[in-house]
C-alpha cells in the first residue's frame, strides 16, 4: 500500500503501515485494525480516520523559507563559516569520464593547467580566518584536480593556517585519487595526525571510468600504494586514510561492497551515486545501463536487518536524516533543505574567486579575495531560489526531507532555473520514501540502533 493525499503519505514497510505527515514531519503508526487486506479501500479508510480526528491536515505548507532571514545570514558570514575548500589545482593526472571537470558537463569548466599561487593560498586562509572567528573548530579541505599534485602547496597551507589560527582546532583533508599516495606523503601524515586523505576507490568498476590520460586504468597503482601504506604506516592507515566510492547503478553495489570487505578491510565513508545533470552523451551512456533496483532493494533489507557496517555508507545517512528530522508545529512554514553558500563552506577557486560549491555551475561566482562577498549576487540567489521553492514545493509531501540542492536549480549558463526538473523531484520523492521505510523498519525492529522510537 502506498498513497498520497496532499502532504500526507501512507506507506508500508515490512514492519507495518505508517503515515508520514509532510506538514509537520511526524510519523504515525497505523493501527492494525484499520488495515484490511481484502478491501480495496484501505487507503481511503486510513485517510478518513486521520482527517476526522485532525491527526493530519493534508493542506499545503503556508510558505517555504530559508533557515535564516537575509540580514541574519549576512551576519553569520562575518564569523561563522565552518570550512574552507581550496581548489589547490585544476590539474589532474586522471581523466575520469564522470568527473564534473571532465569536460562532459555543460555547466562545469574542464581541467586546466592552473595551480593556486602561494599569494592566493595565503590570502584565502587569511580571509577564512577573519570570517570564522566565532568557530573554535574549523576544517580546511584541499581539492582539485588532484590535490596531491600540489602537495608542497598543501604543506605550506597547513603550516600557514596553524600560524594564522593558533587557537583553533583545525582538521585538514585532501581529496585524492590515490595515485600519488607514496611513502613521502605517508610520512607527512604520520607527523600531522590532524590531516586526512579521502581516496576514491570504485572497486571492480574502477578502471572502467577512472583512467589516466593515456587510457590506462588506475586501480592497480592505487592498490599497490594502499598496501604499502597499510604495512608500513598502520596508524596512518587506520585513522587518516578514508575512502569514497562512486557507483552508477544499484547493480554495482554488491561487488563494490564485497571489494571493500575483502581488499580494503574497512568500509568507505560514503558511497555516492554518479549524477548526469547537464551531462553529454558519454555520461548518459554510463547511466543508461540496467539500474539494478531489485539488487539494491535486497541490500537495503539486509542493512535494516543486520546493520552491516559495510552497508552503512549506502544506507546509513538517510536513516540518520530521518531520525534527526525536525518536527514542526501545525501551520509552520517549510524550510529549504539546501545550504545557502558559503555558510556551509567557503569554496575558493585557483584564481581567487568564490564559487557556490565544487559541484555547482562554474559560471556562478559569489565574490573574490579582492572585493569579498558579492552581497547583491547572494541576495539574488537567496530570493530567486526561495521563489522557485515556494512555487513548486509547498504542495510536496517530501519537502521537509528533500535533498534538493542549489546545484540542481542552476542552468548551465549560470542563471537560476524557473523550475526544479520533474525528474529530480520524482527521484527525490522515491529516495525519501525509501528513507522513511528504512527508518520505520529499524525503529520498530531494532530500536537500539535508532536511539529513540519515531514520532
Amino acid at each position: 500500500m502506498e498513497t498520497t493525499y496532499g502532504l500526507v503519505k501512507i506507506f508500508r514497510a515490512s514492519s507495518g503501515y505508517y503515515v508520514y505527515d509532510g506538514a509537520t514531519g511526524r510519523i504515525l503508526t497505523v493501527a492494525p485494525q484499520l488495515i484490511h487486506e481484502s478491501e480495496t479501500t484501505t487507503e481511503a479508510a486510513v485517510l478518513r480516520y486521520l482527517l476526522a480526528r485532525r491527526m493530519v491536515s493534508g493542506s499545503p505548507l503556508p510558505d517555504i523559507l530559508w533557515e535564516y532571514d537575509f540580514p541574519r545570514y549576512l551576519e553569520m558570514l562575518e564569523d561563522q563559516i565552518p570550512a574552507l575548500l581550496l581548489q589547490i589545482t585544476r590539474r589532474c593526472n586522471l581523466n575520469c569520464d564522470y568527473c564534473v571537470y571532465s569536460g562532459n558537463y555543460a555547466h562545469m569548466e574542464p581541467h586546466a593547467n592552473q595551480d593556486m599561487t602561494e599569494d592566493i593560498l595565503c590570502r584565502s586562509i587569511d580571509f577564512f580566518a577573519a570570517h570564522s572567528g566565532g568557530r573554535s573548530q574549523v576544517t580546511v579541505d584541499f581539492y582539485g584536480g588532484e590535490a596531491l599534485l600540489c602537495f608542497r602547496r598543501v604543506q605550506e597551507a597547513i603550516q600557514y593556517a596553524k600560524q594564522v589560527m593558533p587557537d583553533r582546532a583545525i582538521l585538514f583533508r585532501a581529496t585524492s585519487n590515490g595515485v600519488l599516495l607514496d611513502e613521502h606523503i605517508a610520512q607527512f601524515l604520520k607527523e600531522h595526525p590532524e590531516m586526512r586523505v579521502l581516496v576514491t576507490v570504485n572497486g571492480p568498476y574502477h578502471d572502467r571510468h577512472r583512467r589516466d590520460w593515456a587510457g590506462n586504468g588506475s586501480l592497480g597503482r592505487i592498490m599497490d600504494n594502499l598496501r604499502r601504506l597499510r604495512e608500513d604506516f598502520p596508524d596512518v592507515w587506520e585513522h587518516q586514510i578514508h575512502f569514497i566510492a562512486n557507483v552508477a547503478h544499484g547493480n554495482h553495489l554488491p561487488a563494490v561492497v564485497d571489494f571493500y570487505r575483502r581488499e580494503i578491510g574497512k568500509p568507505p565513508d560514503v558511497i555516492t551515486r554518479i549524477r548526469g545533470t547537464d551531462a553529454n552523451e558519454i555520461v548518459d551512456r554510463l547511466l543508461s545501463e540496467e539500474t539494478g533496483t531489485e539488487i539494491e532493494d535486497g541490500l537495503r533489507r539486509s542493512y535494516c536487518e543486520s546493520g552491516d557496517p559495510f552497508l552503512e555508507p549506502c544506507f546509513g545517512q538517510p536513516v540518520r536524516a530521518a531520525r534527526e528530522r525536525r518536527i514542526a508545529a501545525d501551520g509552520a512554514p517549510g524550510v529549504i533543505g539546501s545550504c545557502m553558500p558559503p555558510l556551509q563552506k567557503l569554496f575558493v577557486l585557483a584564481d581567487g574567486s568564490f564559487g557556490v560549491c565544487e559541484t555547482c555551475c562554474d559560471k556562478v561566482r559569489i565574490g573574490d579575495l579582492e572585493h569579498g562577498f558579492d552581497k547583491e549576487k547572494l541576495r539574488r540567489i537567496y530570493d530567486g531560489a526561495r521563489r522557485l521553492f515556494q512555487s513548486q514545493c509547498r504542495t510536496c509531501w517530501a519537502q521537509r526531507l528533500c535533498t534538493v540542492c542549489l546545484k540542481d536549480v542552476f542552468e548551465s549558463n549560470g542563471s537560476l532555473a524557473e523550475r526544479v526538473s520533474g525528474g529530480f523531484c520524482r527521484d527525490s520523492r522515491r529516495y525519501v520514501l525509501e528513507q522513511l521505510r528504512m527508518y520505520c523498519e529499524i525503529a520498530d525492529t531494532h530500536p537500539e540502533r535508532i536511539g529513540a522510537q519515531h514520532s
